[in-house]
């Protein structure tokens, strides 16, 4: 009798496990949208032109309309693709499009998001936002120019193997 309890306890636990990394794969990896940065310094005038392109998924399942970049430096000069305008509010600059047909479709991307700074280039936090049944409240996406560190995942996902095994090993050992 106890060793069919532990069975079942120890099944439970493997479900329970394989339907968070399932859910958190469904969740957290619903691809929107990658931005490339271009980076080009004028030495005559000092001046660094920082220049973005969004490249919406082909798997994603809604339209980019909005592009948000925290810059913490100042800028100057920036400039819109077509059918796009922009807002700036201190160290906030969003561009969007003006009307659903500039949206970014799935698969596709555009070029021709830029400003002009004094201050090299560093990590910037940016958003690229979808429209949609998926997104309805326009904000989708949050990433930073430089590479994003996943420990917190790799610990979870580490401990959680950890404990599969040593629970795995405890079991063997009292049977």
């Amino acid at each position: 009798m106890k060793k069919a309890v532990k069975k079942i306890k120890f099944l439970t636990i493997v479900i329970a496990v394989l339907a968070i990394i399932a859910i958190s794969r469904v969740v957290l990896a619903i691809p929107i949208a990658d931005v490339n940065t271009t980076v080009t310094y004028d030495s005559v005038t000092a001046v660094y032109t920082y220049g973005y392109e969004i490249v919406n998924d082909k798997n994603s399942p809604d339209y980019v309309g909005i592009f948000d970049l925290y810059p913490e430096i100042s800028v100057f000069d920036i400039v819109s693709p077509k059918g796009w305008d922009y807002m700036v509010a201190g160290n906030w600059v969003e561009w969007y499009s003006i009307s659903s047909t500039y949206d970014i479709a799935p698969g596709n991307s555009l070029s021709g998001f830029s400003f002009k700074s004094y201050a090299p280039p560093g990590n910037m936090t940016y958003d690229a936002g979808a429209y949609g049944a998926v997104y309805p409240d326009g904000y989708a996406f949050g990433l930073t120019t430089g590479p994003v560190p996943e420990p917190a995942t790799l610990l979870l996902l580490g401990g959680g193997l950890a404990g599969l095994v040593a629970f795995r090993r405890k079991f063997k050992n009292i049977s």
